[in-house]
């Protein structure tokens, strides 16, 4: 983590919470599915089955732009998965200096479903009707949400940012010693999170190397062989380099204890990856073998995560 601003007096969980926020994209859509527990009775008696092995739902509305709410709203948290390390329930660590970009990058996103929804509600009405027309017997208008609820809670997005807690607040009046305690307790759950972040980042991060390493390292060409590939060099693409100089960064923000040697694995990682790109390692067999070699020695080195 980057201290250059940051009292060194303060505790690790002080200097992440001056340094980073907890972001989080929190949406709200109702499922419009309802499960059937008639006609999956029926289903199982049908095929010989015993009751309860078939899970059937009637669906109540089938809107292209439900569809679209729903995959946007995946989208706005890829925005925050792809650039910030997972934190806990659903949260992931922002570095503050981050936080403006992530949350415009996420506001475009939000801005295309307000129109989805727009439309999904000015069409509500026809989805409702042709429901009761498909569904017969089944449908129900009290399994719909009115438009004037969608519109205000059942159908909503929005995008959190919360400070990282130091310590929990245990109101009321408390022993000195079960206060101690509880608080003891938190900051061992908090320092828990911390590394279960930083373990989960090193883990992709291992995982990218060895796919760096896989990719440069040639194929065998047999020009006496129909249907070879071209060349001794592999497939891959810009992202090859990018998503592990993606997780380097992450670890600014899960390094809270300056780890020296998850340090100067960032700083090998940098020098070597950042020194090349893909279209000159395609073209030269000898960079290739370079790269890898090294890229091959830093996953040799990989730090040990235990503090």
């Amino acid at each position: 983590m980057d201290n250059d601003n940051v009292n060194e007096t303060l505790s690790p969980m002080e200097r992440l919470s001056a340094c980073a926020r907890l972001v989080s994209v929190e949406v709200h859509i109702p499922s419009f599915r309802r499960k059937d527990k008639r006609a999956a009775a029926e289903y199982s008696k049908a095929r010989g089955a015993k009751e309860g092995r078939h899970d059937i739902h009637k669906v109540l509305v089938n809107s292209p732009h439900l569809k679209a709410i729903v995959s946007l709203g995946n989208d706005a948290r890829t925005i925050i998965r792809n650039s910030c390390p997972p934190y806990s329930q659903g949260r992931f660590l922002c570095p503050n200096e981050k936080i403006l970009d992530i949350y415009n990058g996420v506001l475009d996103v939000f801005t295309e479903m307000e129109r989805h929804k727009d439309a999904f509600l000015k069409d509500y009405p026809a989805q409702m009707a042709a429901a009761q027309l498909e569904l017969g017997a089944d449908y129900h208008e009290h399994e719909y949400p009115t438009v004037e609820d969608l519109r205000a809670y059942k159908l909503s997005w929005d995008f959190h940012r919360d400070p990282v807690p130091i310590e929990a607040d245990f109101r009321g009046e408390l022993e000195a010693d079960t206060l101690q305690e509880l608080q003891d307790t938190y900051t061992e759950k908090a320092n828990m999170r911390m590394k279960r972040t930083l373990e989960t980042v090193m883990e992709a991060l291992v995982e990218k190397i060895g796919r760096v390493s896989d990719q440069l390292t040639d194929r065998e060409v047999n020009e006496d062989l129909k249907r070879q590939p071209r060349t001794k060099c592999k497939s891959f693409h810009g992202t090859l380099i990018t998503n592990v100089l993606n997780l380097v960064d992450q670890l600014d923000i899960c390094n809270v204890h300056n780890d020296v040697e998850i340090s100067n694995l960032q700083s090998n990682l940098r020098n070597l990856l950042s020194s090349v790109n893909t279209e000159q390692l395609k073209a030269s067999d000898t960079l290739r073998a370079d790269t890898k070699e090294q890229v091959d020695a830093i996953l040799k080195k990989l730090p040990t995560l235990n503090f």
